[in-house]
This record gives C-alpha cells, structure tokens and sequence, in this order.
C-alpha cells in the first residue's frame, strides 16, 4: 500500500498480489480519502442534529489542540 498526503486528501494506492497453485497475478485499486478537519467535524455534526460532541486529542480524553495534537477523536451523541 503507498498513501499519498495532500492538503485535504489522502490517496491511497493498493496492490494485492494473488498467488495460488493456479493462478500468479496482481491487482491494483485506488481511492481518494477526504480529510475531515476539526470544524469540518464541528459543522457537519452540528447539521446532522447531534447534540453531544466532545473532540479530544487522544485515546486518553486529552483535549484537542489544533497545533499539537497528533490525533483527531470525535465521539458524538444523538
């Protein structure tokens, strides 16, 4: 798999190899990923009527800081 990061994408590139007693071959597949960001999470959540958001920086309930966060956790409630 090679991933390519853009600004606000990612693609993805996959390569399965396919090896049986019959059969020696590859396939390749692509995708592109939009990166949510903090307020694309914010505004989406907000129109789809969730109530509860809480966005956290890590798996150990840190808060989210857009400069020094590593992580982008969301957990949301309707």
């Amino acid at each position: 798999m090679v991933v390519d990061y853009y600004e606000t994408e990612w693609e993805v590139n996959v390569m399965d190899m396919i090896h049986t007693p019959d059969q020696c071959d590859f396939k390749t597949s692509r995708f592109r990923y939009h990166t949510m960001l903090y307020d694309d999470y914010e505004k989406s959540l907000k129109e789809a009527r969730f109530t509860e958001l809480n966005i956290l920086g890590g798996p150990h309930f840190e808060p989210y800081d857009k400069n020094t966060s590593d992580q982008l956790i969301v957990i949301a409630k309707k």
